[in-house]
């Protein structure tokens, strides 16, 4: 939490984001650690829900199924607990993928925002790859749109 302290000190007047995963930490340590994070940065916080780190390389509902998890989590132990936490941001992360706003709604899970890594690079690489990417208007076409059906997927879900 010194670090914490640190990271909000040093953006006073901007929001700061902190990443939780469970690998190291018990549901009631997250929420825990949740709770002393916003005694430091008030209602400047987000909370980034990392279900499983750098892992959206597949596309499937078991790769987003912990992002969504850790989210359930932050919500049923926190958010609808505590009345200071109600308008906590969580954004969703670690292995999040096409599915994940999908299975979000499905369970209930009031999100903001879903922050796409692997996944996204995964489904453009083709196109990054490509030499002439910035002068191939077709090429560079073709990648926006991929992003951008990705991106509508997404946001059609989101709370």
């Amino acid at each position: 939490m010194e670090e914490w302290q640190v990271v909000s000190d040093s953006q006073p007047n901007n929001y700061v984001s902190m990443c939780l995963d469970r690998y190291h930490l018990t549901n009631h340590h997250l929420i825990e650690r949740i709770r002393m994070a916003k005694e430091i940065a008030g209602d400047r916080l987000i909370i980034q829900a990392d279900g499983v780190p750098m892992s959206g390389g597949s596309d499937d509902l078991n790769t987003t199924l912990q992002a969504v998890a850790i989210a359930d989590v932050i919500q049923k132990d926190l958010i609808e607990k505590d009345k200071k936490f109600k308008n906590l941001p969580i954004l969703l992360s670690g292995g999040t993928n096409s599915f994940t706003g999908q299975l979000a709604n499905s369970a209930n899970i009031k999100f903001s925002g879903i922050s796409m890594g692997t996944h996204a690079r995964k489904i453009v690489k083709e196109f990054i790859d490509h030499q002439a990417l910035e002068t191939d208007l077709d090429a560079l076409a073709s990648s926006i749109r991929i992003a951008k059906e990705l991106v509508n997927r997404s946001v059609r879900h989101a709370a």
